[in-house]
C-alpha cells in the first residue's frame, strides 16, 4: 500500500513539476523536485523489495537504482551553484539533470517489460456467465505492460 502511495505521490509531484516552470516561481518548481525526487526513491526501493529476487528485472532495477544516486551528487552541486552562488550557466545544467531523473525514472519503470516474457493476455468477448466467451484478439508482451500498469478488467493473463 505504501508503494502505491509513493507512486501516486511521485506521479502528482511530477505534474506539479512540470506545469510550474523554474522561471515562473522558482521556489514551487523546487518544492515539487524535492517531493518527486523522495517519493521516486520510495516507489524505487519499494518496487524492488516487491520484485521476485531472482528476476532480472530486479538486476536491471538496482542499476537505475545505482545510476539515480551516483547523478544525485551532480544535481545537488549545481542546484546550490546556482542557488546560492548565482554561477552563470548551473540552472541549465541543473535542468538537464532534472530531465535525466525522469528519464530514469521512465527507464526504471520500462524494465518491467522482462517481467512478461511468456505472458499471454486475451480479451474475450461475451461474460463469463452466459457461455459465449471466445477470444476476440491476441495480445503480446507491450499489451500485457498496459494490463500491469493500467490494470484493464477485461483482460485476462494467464502465464505460458
Amino acid at each position: 500500500m505504501m508503494v502505491c502511495i509513493a507512486g501516486l505521490l511521485r506521479t502528482a509531484a511530477l505534474g506539479g513539476l512540470v506545469y510550474v516552470p523554474v522561471v515562473d516561481d522558482h521556489d514551487t518548481h523546487d518544492l515539487f523536485l524535492t517531493i518527486y525526487l523522495m517519493f521516486t526513491m520510495a516507489w524505487f526501493f519499494g518496487i524492488i523489495h516487491l520484485s521476485d529476487r531472482q528476476s532480472q528485472s530486479r538486476v536491471y532495477r538496482k542499476r537505475v537504482l545505482r545510476w539515480y544516486f551516483v547523478l544525485f551528487i551532480p544535481l545537488v552541486h549545481y542546484f546550490t551553484q546556482h542557488r546560492f552562488y548565482q554561477v552563470p550557466g548551473a540552472l541549465s545544467k541543473y535542468s538537464f539533470f532534472e530531465y535525466v531523473f525522469v528519464a530514469l525514472d521512465l527507464l526504471f519503470d520500462l524494465v518491467g517489460v522482462v517481467e512478461f516474457e511468456g505472458v499471454e493476455v486475451r480479451v474475450y468477448k461475451g461474460g463469463p456467465d452466459d457461455g459465449l466467451a471466445r477470444p476476440a484478439k491476441k495480445f503480446f508482451v507491450w499489451d500485457a505492460v498496459v494490463f500491469y500498469f493500467f490494470g484493464f478488467p477485461t483482460l485476462r493473463a494467464r502465464s505460458l
